[in-house]
């Protein structure tokens, strides 16, 4: 683990590294953040996630998902992760290839290690022309889950509660100026 900005302040970046795309959660009692890590394609192929139990100092819990023991990843252009927790698991979802598609990888810990749960994309299709790159996974309060992404066209899909197989159609919520990576918050029930 590697600690990070131990001032009193946490300051701006949080933590040390070139990183974009981060999706933070409070898990166990931690804070997570799941970025992708800002290097060339070709190197961009592993993910890490790096924790804190304050949001001042933040540690690198290390490499958490590798692209090389995702066959069909292409071992390149790890993309725009998000993660959440339903059926005591951790599910990780993840862009692979700049194109290859969206794949679910699953752990006991919201600091994996996670293993690839299909052997395959979950989302390998364009669909409504739609990259299948920046995924955001959103569970709302009646316990659906919906998994929005896109670059070009902005898509979402219901999960089915397995949270590794989809569930009806794809829809395109493109708005106008959309570029990628959607995000959706609910706040006082919107």
């Amino acid at each position: 683990m590697i600690n990070s900005n131990t001032d009193e302040n946490s300051g701006n970046p949080v933590f040390d590294g070139w990183y974009a795309d981060p999706e933070m959660h409070i898990f166990e009692g931690r804070y997570y953040i799941y970025p992708t890590t800002s290097l060339p394609f070709d190197q961009q192929t592993f993910f890490e996630v790096w924790s804190s139990k304050n949001m001042l100092q933040w540690c690198n819990e290390g490499r958490i998902l590798n692209l090389a023991d995702i066959a069909w990843s292409g071992n390149r252009a790890a993309w725009a992760p998000s993660v959440c927790y339903r059926n005591s698991l951790y599910y990780f979802y993840f862009s692979a290839g700049g194109g290859n598609g969206i794949g679910v990888a699953t752990s006991t810990s919201p600091a994996g290690s996670f293993t690839d749960a299909l052997g395959r994309p979950l989302v390998k299709e364009w669909p409504h022309g739609a990259q299948p790159i920046d995924a955001n996974v959103f569970i709302d309060d009646d316990e659906r889950a919906f998994l929005y992404f896109g670059h070009g066209h902005a898509v979402v899909v219901e999960l089915n509660d397995d949270m590794v197989s989809l569930k009806g159609e794809f829809y395109e919520m493109t708005p106008e100026s959309y570029i990628e990576g959607p995000f959706l918050l609910k706040r006082n029930g919107t």
